[in-house]
């Protein structure tokens, strides 16, 4: 008997971060009744094989790989992707799975109204939070003028639109939940569920698997590592991050070393940078599967994540704290909601590079302190298993 087809629609950036983890997440539980598409922009090799490591099976027939440098405008883009939508639905397609993207959410629930087609809306954040004055207060930082204003105000009709005209939207904080209910939106559609960590990979090895690692790093054992791993751009914080660097190695000069892993528009810059450091600092470049990430996390002793902009959950936090180790962020985004400060995590102020490094030296110093945090932190996460999310999302799709 044949499958049902179903279809995820993916942003029109695709990374290798935690949109491409949570993507191939959902592939993978789809797969075990559906027959599993992608439609987003064309993959890199890399990601391909990302999604071959995890047998993740897609029906190359239901993919549709948009390249983004062939659609030059926002206009056409969105164009394109209803008809990629009703191409889908004319081959079967009859439910549509959104992933974390306001443009794909808007042609994808415009399809669905047309042909009668069912969308679900997964990990909406960056959607909730146009309508919060102080995300919105951040990103313009970066962006700004007329134009950006327009832009804005267009996306929260699309976003409006999605949620009034999917059949049901899942969101995973406090945060967004209360965005929704004040926005007047229907709460019947909501569901609640929490990000899935496979705590096979992201768990606290021994000490003789976390030796071996540091010697691959060339890290001597006795040094503590204050790692980052995030994408390479303007909002994670990278230039607190670097104040922080500065003031570590010349206080402590080889004793604290810095792992940064992760790609994006700021690679050069950043490798710059951190030339100066030597092999105090060391860039890995992208981590493509989630083994290497938990590699990378086994041999540090601190995670750090100062972002100033937050689109929802910090999933490299998450798997960070499974990992035992304790951690620092920001106090943007909902991720704050499930630690207590100064208990299981230290949460602190954006673009504060002060507040940031006293974090570090505490815990540097503390080596019992860091191990009872990173002991705490793993506890938080006892109800984010990768079955809970597999049943509720084939639960609430089906």
């Amino acid at each position: 008997m044949a499958r049902e087809k179903v279809c995820i629609v993916a942003s029109v950036y695709f990374s290798l971060g935690g949109m491409g983890s949570m993507i191939r997440q959902l592939a993978k539980v789809l797969g075990e009744r559906y027959e599993v598409g992608l439609l987003s922009i064309k993959l890199i090799e890399d990601e391909r094989r990302s999604f071959t490591h995890y047998n993740t099976a897609l029906n190359p027939r239901l993919n549709l790989l948009i390249n983004p440098w062939h659609v030059p405008s926002l206009f056409l883009y969105e164009l394109s992707g209803i008809i990629w939508c009703l191409a889908l639905r004319l081959l079967g397609v009859k439910r549509f799975l959104v992933q974390d993207a306001i443009s794909s959410a808007l042609f994808a629930t415009l399809v669905g109204k047309i042909t009668n087609a069912r969308v679900f809306l997964f990990d909406y954040g960056p959607m909730m939070f146009l309508h919060d004055p102080s995300f919105l207060r951040e990103v313009n930082r970066f962006r700004s003028g007329l134009l950006h204003a327009t832009y804005t105000k267009l996306l929260r009709i699309a976003n409006r639109f999605a949620l009034r005209h999917c059949h049901k939207f899942f969101v995973y904080s406090q945060e967004m939940k209360q965005c929704v209910l004040v926005k007047g939106l229907e709460s019947p559609k909501m569901v609640m569920y929490k990000f899935p960590i496979d705590t096979t990979v992201f768990r606290e090895y021994n000490s003789a698997e976390k030796e071996k690692i540091r010697r691959k790093l060339a890290i001597n054992k006795d040094n503590v590592v204050v790692t980052f791993i995030g994408r390479i751009s303007k909002d994670k914080g990278l230039l607190y991050l670097l104040d922080a660097m500065k003031f570590f190695i010349e206080k402590y000069n080889k004793k604290v070393c810095f792992l940064v892993a992760g790609h994006g528009p700021l690679e050069d810059w950043f490798a710059k940078k951190i030339a100066a450091y030597g092999s105090n600092v060391q860039f890995l470049g992208p981590l493509f599967y989630s083994e290497e990430v938990a590699h990378v996390l086994n041999a540090s002793d601190i995670f750090v994540y100062p972002i100033t902009v937050s689109y929802g959950y910090a999933l490299s936090v998450l798997e960070a704290m499974a990992s035992g180790l304790p951690t620092i962020f920001t106090e943007v985004g909902p991720t704050k909601e499930l630690v207590s400060d100064g208990d299981n995590a230290f949460v602190i102020p954006i673009r504060d590079s002060k507040t940031l490094i006293d974090a570090i030296e505490r815990l540097i110093e503390d080596a019992e302190l860091r191990k009872q945090i990173g002991k705490d932190a793993k506890e938080v996460l006892a109800g984010f298993s990768v079955e809970s999310y597999r049943e509720k999302v084939l639960k609430h799709i089906a």
